[in-house]
């Protein structure tokens, strides 16, 4: 995959060589790397812009940065000697400049237990084999299907009635998840949304059937109340992350009208009930979201209810089509 690399408005190709996939392996292996995103050669590029302006004030303000090292003290000897520097010492001069602004010294988003920057989704090798990536999902609402089911829909869905076309679901909501998702809306870790979004991206280019049916990327909103208490909203930031690997425009086109209570507990006829009207669009994105296709985008799916609540209203408004993709959702007892 080069996500990292697409043009501006580049699809997501389809495919089933998606990096979750590697979740099956043995668990004694590494997670495979995507080199590509953000990798070698794009600290390359900026290490050589870097050393390129590395004169006067920037020059400066880096060296005592440098001095400690046996290595720096040569280049600042040399420097100062007149003497031009050989290829070692530009080679040191760009792996430090590397080491700098890309550290290998990062954690687990999960467990923070230190791991390689290359690693997929910023997980360490036990978190990455524990984490339940969905394969085979029920066409309609996303969730696990048993490998030895062999419908393609769940029996929840066979009554069910959705607003939207299709969910998406990237990963059963083990603990694991559920540290993540936490650590994200109350611990205030927003640098988790672009790994998370990685999660979303490679699902999307797995199943590959939502790459020519998406027009542009709506997150699921949250009252001013709890946007102004939190600081942000998580479902904006990873669609904002999505738009980005994707290509695919992101606009935060809808607002919720009121707190609701929190839906965890909630039977789904209660949560139905507690959702109904809480969602509006705004007016001035009326007229884009007008014979659109639209893919929504939140953390959790447990009913479906607040995902085809916000499908209503996008659809009474216009939209051609609405879709959904979430992180995380559990797994039906049938």
């Amino acid at each position: 995959m080069h996500h990292g690399s697409q043009e501006p408005g580049q699809r997501v190709r389809s495919g089933r060589n998606a990096s979750f996939l590697g979740a099956a392996h043995a668990a004694d292996k590494e997670p495979p790397i995507h080199r590509d995103y953000k990798g070698k050669a794009a600290c390359s590029a900026r290490g050589r812009k870097a050393l390129s302006r590395g004169h006067g004030k920037e020059r400066k303000e880096r060296e005592p940065l440098l001095r400690p090292g046996r290595k720096a003290y040569a280049l600042h000897r040399r420097r100062h000697t007149g003497r031009g520097l050989d290829d070692g010492i530009l080679k040191d001069l760009l792996e430090l400049i590397i080491e700098l602004v890309y550290p290998r010294g990062i954690k687990c988003i999960a467990c923070k237990a230190p791991i390689p920057v290359e690693n997929t989704y910023s997980l360490c090798r036990e978190c990455f084999c524990a984490a339940k990536f969905i394969k085979k999902g029920c066409e309609i609402c996303g969730k696990p299907l048993p490998e030895i089911y062999h419908e393609q829909r769940c029996p929840d869905c066979e009554e069910a009635q959705y607003c939207f076309e299709r969910a998406l679901c990237c990963m059963e909501y083990t603990d694991e998840v559920h540290r993540l998702i936490y650590s994200l809306k109350y611990g205030g870790r927003t640098y988790m949304a672009g790994s998370l979004a990685r999660i979303m991206a490679d699902k999307l280019e797995y199943e590959g059937v939502l790459c020519e049916l998406c027009d542009m990327i709506v997150p699921v909103p949250l009252s001013k109340s709890r946007l102004r208490r939190r600081g942000f909203n998580q479902a904006g930031l990873i669609a904002e992350e999505l738009s980005r690997l994707t290509g695919w425009p992101h606009i935060d086109a809808a607002e919720r009208l009121r707190d609701t209570r929190f839906l965890s507990g909630l039977s789904r006829h209660e949560r139905r009930s507690e959702l109904s009207g809480v969602f509006r669009l705004k007016s001035e994105y009326k007229e884009q979201i007008e014979g659109k296709k639209i893919l929504i985008v939140d953390d959790i799916f447990t009913t479906g209810a607040t995902a085809s609540e916000l499908a209503l209203v996008l659809k009474g408004e216009g939209a051609a089509s609405v879709y959904a993709i979430c992180l995380a959702t559990g797994r039906n007892i049938y």
